[in-house]
């Protein structure tokens, strides 16, 4: 009795009329081509009003992918600090600029923010859009300064992720307050919302603190005693490792 209702279930599933969101069915859709060569399919989907559109994983029909450009290009800001991160980490492994702590440390925030982009493209996926590697015009340019000293290096590392986690918060507000009745501010997604805050804000928070840490902290040994700053330096790195 029980195997004949799971049959009736079935044959029930297999004649129904399962809708996309673009309001067309799947009993519609055109068939595949065969392994010989023909294209029965061409004729079918050469006229678009029979063919099916895929199905999407979006929340809400009406919500392109312009709603998300600001995460987007976020994202692609971290793809580019990965590089500008390893540029610096890579002053500090010279023969002249022997500094293995500070290396492992930029090296360090290098890796992170490639991987942290790569994971948000594939968050992006997860809602039916494909990536744009579109920028914002104030993080096209990369520095590679080859006379930076440790202080500054530090330095500039907490700037960029200081500005990343002040951008991950207005992120947040806009995904999180956002109204779906209203054009200028629909973009309301929960899901990413939750992410920026357990993925991304929380961890930023604390770069930030460890990195802004050791900017005093090398700064008073600075000021305390500048003739011996440079063993102090050396120190600090031995830290750092």
């Amino acid at each position: 009795m029980k195997s004949l209702v799971i049959a009736l279930c079935l044959i029930g599933l297999s004649s129904a009329n399962i809708s996309t969101n673009s309001e067309k069915s799947v009993d519609k859709a055109c068939p595949s081509k065969n392994p010989f060569g023909e294209s029965s399919a061409d004729s079918c989907c050469g006229d678009s009003t029979n063919c099916v559109a895929d199905a999407t994983s979006r929340i809400v029909d009406d919500m392109g992918i312009e709603k998300y450009d600001d995460f987007i290009k976020y994202t692609n800001e971290y793809l580019v600090r990965s590089y500008e991160y390893f540029f610096l980490s890579a002053q500090f492994g010279t023969y002249g600029k022997d500094r293995p702590g500070f290396q492992k440390t930029l090296r360090g925030l290098s890796d992170s923010a490639w991987n942290k982009g790569v994971e948000m493209i594939k968050e992006m996926a997860k809602r039916g859009f494909s990536h744009s590697f579109n920028m914002n015009k104030d993080v096209e340019s990369i520095t590679s300064n080859s006379n930076v000293t440790e202080l500054v290096a530090l330095a500039k590392a907490a700037e960029i992720e200081k500005g990343l986690l002040v951008k991950a918060n207005d992120i947040h507000r806009h995904h999180s307050h956002a109204a779906f009745d209203s054009e200028k501010t629909c973009g309301y997604d929960a899901g990413l919302s939750h992410y920026i805050v357990e993925e991304i804000i929380e961890e930023k928070t604390s770069t930030v603190r460890t990195l802004v840490g050791h900017v005093n902290q090398l700064k008073r040994l600075f000021v305390q005693d500048p003739k011996t700053y440079p063993l102090s330096v050396f120190m600090f790195d031995q830290h750092l490792q």
